[in-house]
């Protein structure tokens, strides 16, 4: 129930500022606009052609990675990085509630509106491309447990505000991984084979290129399995790596407040 207390006083704050919400929206469409221009262009000049991807599929593509990406939000990193430089962690820390469980709670009260637009996008797309019912919900349980493992990553990265004494390179990095790794700019089936066999188990890409191009130019049953098994390893990596970090983390936390 305290966890349920988080999550409604989020969604409460995300729905107050409802024009963030349209910024946000609004520059996305702005971004994926852009990313379709620059590809209509090299297609009409024959200058770059995706392989699978014609140009009506790569345009699905690139919106749905980017608007999967709003609801796999790096707000997580920024915001424990924030409390442990103010000091307001230590609030945080004397209530009777988890860490982990008050800003996954918060996180998904944040992100709920996304949530739903992007279930809706998925069952649409799924829809028109025909496929079934079953491998759709399988889509929507592995974009649950992709959500967890994304969720970890986030919040070992804002753990590193530690140790660091500025923020924003933190910012810029995760960034960056996030557009290049993600498949935000282009499918990363299109990077040279080698590349892509490593590069496809990437915990940015399993929450943007996989359910995307499951979306566009399809995925096997068999496939998608072997990424949720890839997914699940990741989340169970990222919560030893969580409870270690934070362990050391919050010993050099307490010996800062009691100077």
């Amino acid at each position: 129930m305290k966890y349920l207390y988080v999550f409604l006083a989020s969604l409460k704050a995300k729905l107050i500022y409802r024009t963030n919400i349209v910024l946000e929206y609004g520059l996305t469409i702005l971004q994926v606009g852009v990313s379709i221009f620059v590809w209509e262009a090299l297609y009409s000049q024959k200058a770059l052609v995706v392989p699978n991807y014609s140009l009506e599929k790569l345009n699905v593509y690139l919106f749905l990675a980017n608007f999967l990406a709003l609801s796999f939000s790096v707000a997580p990193t920024f915001r424990l990085a924030t409390q442990i430089k103010s000091g307001r962690l230590s609030t945080l820390l004397e209530r009777p509630i988890s860490l982990y469980g008050e800003h996954l709670a918060y996180f998904i009260g944040d992100q709920f509106l996304g949530i739903v637009i992007n279930l809706c996008l998925v069952v649409y797309f799924g829809a028109l491309s025909g496929i079934s019912v079953l491998m759709l919900l399988l889509l929507v349980i592995y974009l649950a447990f992709a959500g967890v493992m994304f969720f970890s990553l986030m919040m070992i990265l804002g753990m590193l505000a530690f140790w660091l004494i500025e923020l924003w390179p933190l910012r810029s990095f995760v960034t960056a991984c996030y557009l290049l790794f993600g498949g935000r700019y282009f499918p990363l089936s299109h990077l040279p084979n080698k590349v892509f066999i490593v590069i496809q188990y990437n915990p940015f890409s399993l929450v943007t290129d996989i359910p995307a191009r499951f979306l566009t130019v399809g995925l096997s049953g068999y496939e998608l399995m072997q990424y949720l098994i890839v997914t699940l390893g990741w989340t169970f990596i990222f919560l030893v790596i969580y409870r270690l970090i934070l362990k050391h983390g919050l010993r050099l936390y307490e010996g800062v407040e009691s100077i």
